[in-house]
């Protein structure tokens, strides 16, 4: 954690550290809150710091590309609701590796029905580019996983189709449920389970609507999909051209500071003692750590 909260340092210049040390301060003296919740206050601030806004960040700008998944004939609520009651995932349709005796339909898309295995998902590209697409899925959540420790595939759940303050037209995810992508073997149909964490929201685009456009899009609670779309097609009503839909993706939806704003987050629902932290944060009571070395050393 502390290696990557030195990063974050580095991200900044000095004198922003410095800005943004003091701004801690303030907020943490001028509160009648615990500390607690303080610094979950300003941690929150060095998350939305962190958070890529530029139209490469696909969970504002949402492009399927040559690795997205649609996931055809189910609506958000119906696929979060099977994954939960599953113990053995939920199976994509499947073909077998392509052999001598079948090399003319497979290269042109013209598998007859039966060499198709269907599984309980399916998308609407040809079986064998969607066992293609699962598989680059499947290698970019991997690599992520081994060399940042976290995971970046996720079911898209429901999308928002807005306009940006250029005018910019697109499309973003509203709900996300991190799930991993299995296969045994390239004879083994592709299995999706869902991870242990909740649906959550889409928090790039909940900072992006708060601050360029004044809509609080509302947290997730324990509750239907599709009641949370309708919150959100409410929200929107106003604004021309703006739209929600129920479709489905699965996707990696990754960023280069990603990383850290999930130790972040770590940091906001465990909360932490750790001194240097909590100092940076603003906590008074936490000052002294600081006493054993200088702001370059922390960066070190």
């Amino acid at each position: 954690l502390i290696p990557r909260l030195r990063l974050i340092l580095r991200t900044t210049h000095l004198s922003e550290f410095q800005t943004g040390h003091q701004n801690s301060q303030d907020m943490v003296e001028s509160t009648n809150d615990t500390n607690s919740d303080s610094i979950d206050s300003v941690v929150a601030d060095w998350q939305k710091r962190l958070l890529q806004m530029d139209r490469r960040n696909n969970l504002l700008y949402f492009k399927p590309g040559r690795t997205a998944v649609l996931i055809a004939d189910y609506t958000p609520d119906r696929i979060a609701e099977r994954l939960e009651s599953t113990t053995r995932g939920l199976k994509f349709d499947y073909v077998e590796p392509r052999t001598r005796s079948r090399p003319f339909a497979s290269q042109h898309g013209m598998l007859d029905q039966e060499e198709v295995t269907p599984g309980d998902l399916s998308s609407d590209t040809p079986v064998e580019e969607l066992q293609r697409k699962l598989g680059r899925l499947r290698a970019k959540a991997k690599e992520w996983n081994e060399e940042q420790g976290i995971n970046v595939l996720f079911l898209a759940l429901e999308f928002l189709h807005w306009y940006d303050e250029d005018g910019v037209e697109a499309e973003a995810p509203l709900l996300l449920l991190g799930v991993h992508l299995d296969r045994p073997s390239p004879r083994d149909p592709s299995v999706l389970n869902e991870d242990d964490d909740d649906i959550s929201i889409n928090p790039t685009l909940a900072v992006k609507l708060q601050d360029r456009f004044g809509i609080e899009i509302p947290d997730f609670e324990d509750e239907p999909a599709s009641e949370y779309l309708d919150k959100v097609h409410k929200l929107i009503a106003s604004k021309r051209g703006w739209d929600v839909n129920n479709k489905v993706y699965l996707a990696n939806f990754a960023y280069s500071k990603l990383a850290m704003w999930t130790d972040l987050q770590l940091i906001r629902d465990e909360g932490t003692s750790h001194p240097i932290v909590r100092t940076l944060a603003g906590d008074p009571s936490a000052e002294s750590p600081l006493e054993w070395c200088t702001y370059g050393d922390a960066t070190r």
